[in-house]
Protein backbone atom coordinates (compact mmCIF):
# COMPACT_ATOMS: atom_id res chain seq x y z
CA UNK A 1 0.00 0.00 0.00
CA UNK A 2 2.77 2.37 0.72
CA UNK A 3 4.64 1.79 -2.32
CA UNK A 4 1.13 2.39 -4.58
CA UNK A 5 0.49 5.57 -2.98
CA UNK A 6 4.15 6.37 -2.97
CA UNK A 7 4.04 5.78 -7.15
CA UNK A 8 0.67 7.98 -7.63
CA UNK A 9 2.20 11.04 -5.51
CA UNK A 10 5.28 10.74 -7.74
CA UNK A 11 3.29 10.40 -10.45
CA UNK A 12 1.14 13.48 -9.81
CA UNK A 13 4.37 15.26 -8.53
CA UNK A 14 5.60 15.32 -12.04
CA UNK A 15 2.56 15.84 -13.80
CA UNK A 16 1.36 19.15 -12.24
CA UNK A 17 5.21 19.91 -11.75
CA UNK A 18 7.52 18.48 -13.80
CA UNK A 19 5.79 18.36 -16.85
CA UNK A 20 3.06 20.79 -16.16
CA UNK A 21 5.24 23.70 -17.68
CA UNK A 22 8.74 23.54 -19.21
CA UNK A 23 11.44 26.03 -20.62
CA UNK A 24 10.49 25.29 -24.55
CA UNK A 25 13.01 24.95 -27.34
CA UNK A 26 10.59 27.10 -29.69
CA UNK A 27 7.78 29.35 -28.98
CA UNK A 28 6.58 30.59 -25.97
CA UNK A 29 5.51 28.11 -23.38
CA UNK A 30 5.94 23.87 -23.25
CA UNK A 31 4.41 21.63 -21.33
CA UNK A 32 1.31 19.67 -20.27
CA UNK A 33 -0.39 23.37 -19.94
CA UNK A 34 -0.05 23.76 -24.36
CA UNK A 35 -3.43 21.22 -24.65
CA UNK A 36 -5.64 20.44 -21.49
CA UNK A 37 -7.08 22.42 -18.65
CA UNK A 38 -5.27 21.97 -15.03
CA UNK A 39 -8.99 21.43 -13.49
CA UNK A 40 -9.15 18.94 -16.33
CA UNK A 41 -6.14 17.30 -15.87
CA UNK A 42 -6.77 16.97 -12.06
CA UNK A 43 -10.23 15.54 -12.76
CA UNK A 44 -7.97 12.35 -14.75
CA UNK A 45 -5.96 11.70 -11.93
CA UNK A 46 -8.71 11.42 -9.49
CA UNK A 47 -9.96 8.37 -11.89
CA UNK A 48 -6.76 7.38 -12.21
CA UNK A 49 -6.56 6.73 -8.28
CA UNK A 50 -9.56 5.42 -8.11
CA UNK A 51 -9.43 2.88 -11.11
CA UNK A 52 -5.60 2.06 -9.31
CA UNK A 53 -7.42 0.62 -6.33
CA UNK A 54 -10.13 -1.10 -8.43
CA UNK A 55 -7.33 -2.62 -10.53
CA UNK A 56 -3.34 -1.99 -11.17
CA UNK A 57 -2.97 -3.45 -14.53
CA UNK A 58 -5.37 -1.54 -16.42
CA UNK A 59 -5.69 2.00 -14.74
CA UNK A 60 -2.00 3.81 -16.23
CA UNK A 61 -3.99 2.63 -20.20
CA UNK A 62 -7.24 4.12 -19.44
CA UNK A 63 -5.85 7.18 -17.86
CA UNK A 64 -3.40 7.13 -20.62
CA UNK A 65 -6.72 7.35 -23.23
CA UNK A 66 -8.23 9.47 -21.44
CA UNK A 67 -5.47 11.87 -21.82
CA UNK A 68 -5.18 11.37 -25.15
CA UNK A 69 -9.05 11.22 -26.10
CA UNK A 70 -9.10 15.24 -24.32
CA UNK A 71 -6.02 16.25 -26.55
CA UNK A 72 -8.34 15.36 -29.24
CA UNK A 73 -11.31 16.80 -28.83
CA UNK A 74 -9.75 20.05 -27.99
CA UNK A 75 -7.60 20.34 -30.86
CA UNK A 76 -10.13 18.78 -33.32
CA UNK A 77 -7.87 16.21 -34.80
CA UNK A 78 -8.37 12.62 -35.80
CA UNK A 79 -4.71 11.89 -34.76
CA UNK A 80 -2.75 12.31 -31.54
CA UNK A 81 0.81 12.11 -31.80
CA UNK A 82 3.95 12.40 -29.42
CA UNK A 83 7.54 12.93 -30.69
CA UNK A 84 9.39 11.80 -26.99
CA UNK A 85 12.52 9.67 -28.30
CA UNK A 86 12.69 7.70 -25.00
CA UNK A 87 8.75 6.16 -26.12
CA UNK A 88 10.61 3.55 -28.45
CA UNK A 89 12.35 1.93 -25.04
CA UNK A 90 8.70 1.36 -23.74
CA UNK A 91 6.82 0.47 -27.23
CA UNK A 92 6.05 -3.04 -25.61
CA UNK A 93 3.67 -1.42 -22.97
CA UNK A 94 2.69 1.75 -24.51
CA UNK A 95 1.61 -0.86 -27.20
CA UNK A 96 0.27 -2.69 -25.00
CA UNK A 97 -1.68 0.08 -22.93
CA UNK A 98 -2.72 1.97 -26.22
CA UNK A 99 -3.68 -1.48 -28.85
CA UNK A 100 -4.20 1.28 -32.15
CA UNK A 101 -1.13 2.87 -31.55
CA UNK A 102 1.61 2.55 -33.87
CA UNK A 103 5.49 3.45 -34.14
CA UNK A 104 7.81 5.02 -36.40
CA UNK A 105 11.48 4.73 -35.80
CA UNK A 106 13.86 7.28 -37.21
CA UNK A 107 17.20 6.06 -37.36
CA UNK A 108 20.29 8.49 -37.99
CA UNK A 109 24.02 7.54 -38.80
CA UNK A 110 24.88 6.92 -35.14
CA UNK A 111 28.34 9.39 -35.33
CA UNK A 112 26.17 12.58 -36.33
CA UNK A 113 23.50 11.41 -33.24
CA UNK A 114 26.66 11.57 -30.86
CA UNK A 115 27.54 14.84 -32.36
CA UNK A 116 24.20 16.38 -31.00
CA UNK A 117 23.90 14.47 -27.87
CA UNK A 118 27.36 15.81 -26.64
CA UNK A 119 25.80 19.08 -26.76
CA UNK A 120 23.15 18.36 -23.87
CA UNK A 121 23.72 18.77 -20.33
CA UNK A 122 21.96 15.30 -20.09
CA UNK A 123 23.93 13.74 -22.91
CA UNK A 124 27.81 11.41 -22.80
CA UNK A 125 30.39 13.79 -22.30
CA UNK A 126 32.88 12.59 -24.78
CA UNK A 127 32.55 10.73 -28.33
CA UNK A 128 33.80 7.85 -26.46
CA UNK A 129 31.40 7.99 -23.60
CA UNK A 130 28.78 8.29 -26.78
CA UNK A 131 29.49 5.50 -27.96
CA UNK A 132 28.06 3.52 -25.11
CA UNK A 133 25.73 5.92 -25.09
CA UNK A 134 24.07 5.02 -28.70
CA UNK A 135 25.02 1.26 -28.59
CA UNK A 136 22.87 0.97 -25.23
CA UNK A 137 19.92 3.24 -26.29
CA UNK A 138 19.01 1.48 -29.72
CA UNK A 139 20.19 -1.85 -28.55
CA UNK A 140 16.84 -0.98 -25.76
CA UNK A 141 14.98 0.31 -29.16
CA UNK A 142 15.75 -2.58 -31.80
CA UNK A 143 15.04 -4.65 -28.77
CA UNK A 144 11.78 -3.28 -27.98
CA UNK A 145 10.30 -2.56 -31.60
CA UNK A 146 11.37 -5.80 -32.68
CA UNK A 147 8.39 -7.49 -30.99
CA UNK A 148 6.07 -5.34 -32.49
CA UNK A 149 6.43 -6.10 -35.97
CA UNK A 150 3.74 -4.14 -38.40
CA UNK A 151 3.01 -1.65 -36.10
CA UNK A 152 6.79 -0.22 -36.30
CA UNK A 153 7.95 1.68 -39.22
CA UNK A 154 11.82 1.96 -39.22
CA UNK A 155 13.19 4.87 -41.61
CA UNK A 156 16.37 6.55 -42.02
CA UNK A 157 16.91 10.12 -41.79
CA UNK A 158 19.06 10.17 -44.31
CA UNK A 159 16.41 8.62 -46.75
CA UNK A 160 13.82 10.93 -46.05
CA UNK A 161 15.71 14.33 -45.97
CA UNK A 162 18.29 14.08 -48.60
CA UNK A 163 18.60 10.63 -50.26
CA UNK A 164 15.05 9.37 -51.59
CA UNK A 165 13.00 11.70 -50.10
CA UNK A 166 9.57 10.94 -51.93
CA UNK A 167 9.54 7.22 -51.44
CA UNK A 168 10.29 7.53 -48.03
CA UNK A 169 7.46 9.89 -47.14
CA UNK A 170 5.21 7.57 -49.51
CA UNK A 171 6.45 4.67 -47.05
CA UNK A 172 5.06 7.39 -43.98
CA UNK A 173 1.83 7.81 -45.50
CA UNK A 174 0.84 4.27 -46.51
CA UNK A 175 2.28 3.35 -42.76
CA UNK A 176 0.00 5.42 -41.09
CA UNK A 177 -2.80 5.49 -43.83
CA UNK A 178 -3.03 8.83 -44.64
CA UNK A 179 -3.39 11.24 -47.93
CA UNK A 180 -0.67 12.92 -49.14
CA UNK A 181 -2.33 16.52 -48.86
CA UNK A 182 -1.35 19.87 -50.34
CA UNK A 183 -0.57 21.04 -46.63
CA UNK A 184 1.84 18.26 -45.83
CA UNK A 185 3.66 18.02 -48.61
CA UNK A 186 4.37 22.25 -48.41
CA UNK A 187 5.34 22.03 -44.82
CA UNK A 188 8.04 18.80 -45.77
CA UNK A 189 9.46 21.04 -48.85
CA UNK A 190 9.60 23.68 -46.52
CA UNK A 191 10.51 22.02 -43.33
CA UNK A 192 12.05 19.31 -43.78
CA UNK A 193 14.81 19.95 -46.21
CA UNK A 194 17.94 18.99 -47.10
CA UNK A 195 19.88 22.16 -45.56
CA UNK A 196 19.03 21.47 -42.16
CA UNK A 197 20.29 18.12 -41.86
CA UNK A 198 23.81 19.05 -40.08
CA UNK A 199 25.95 15.79 -41.11
CA UNK A 200 29.85 14.92 -40.19
CA UNK A 201 30.28 17.20 -37.81
CA UNK A 202 31.82 14.30 -35.50
CA UNK A 203 34.78 14.68 -38.23
CA UNK A 204 36.43 17.73 -37.05
CA UNK A 205 35.62 16.87 -33.65
CA UNK A 206 37.28 12.83 -33.03
CA UNK A 207 40.84 12.75 -31.99
CA UNK A 208 41.28 9.25 -34.02
CA UNK A 209 38.63 8.58 -36.58
CA UNK A 210 39.99 5.78 -37.66
CA UNK A 211 39.61 3.99 -34.18
CA UNK A 212 36.46 5.93 -33.92
CA UNK A 213 34.70 4.61 -37.14
CA UNK A 214 35.85 1.34 -36.20
CA UNK A 215 34.25 1.09 -33.06
CA UNK A 216 31.37 2.39 -34.45
CA UNK A 217 30.97 -0.09 -37.19
CA UNK A 218 31.32 -3.02 -34.72
CA UNK A 219 28.11 -1.65 -32.63
CA UNK A 220 26.35 -1.44 -36.28
CA UNK A 221 27.55 -4.57 -36.81
CA UNK A 222 25.66 -5.89 -32.98
CA UNK A 223 22.79 -3.97 -33.86
CA UNK A 224 22.56 -5.91 -37.20
CA UNK A 225 22.01 -8.84 -35.61
CA UNK A 226 18.90 -7.82 -33.88
CA UNK A 227 17.26 -6.53 -37.08
CA UNK A 228 19.06 -7.03 -40.09
CA UNK A 229 16.86 -3.99 -41.57
CA UNK A 230 17.91 -1.44 -39.75
CA UNK A 231 18.96 1.30 -41.67
CA UNK A 232 22.28 1.93 -40.81
CA UNK A 233 25.48 1.82 -43.39
CA UNK A 234 27.81 -0.50 -41.93
CA UNK A 235 30.59 0.48 -43.51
Amino acid sequence: MVNDRLHLERFRQRLFHDWWEREPKVGEVAGLIQGIEREELEDLYISLKRDWKQEKSTAPGKFLRAFIDSQKLRSGKLFWIDTTPVNLFRALDLADFLPGAHFIHMVRDGRDVIASVIREPWGPSTYEDGLDWYRNRMTRILTNTALLKDRVLTISLEELALNNRDETLTRVLAFLNLPREPKLQLYFDSEVSPEKVRQGRWKNEVADMAKFNESYFRIVAELREIDPSVPLASS
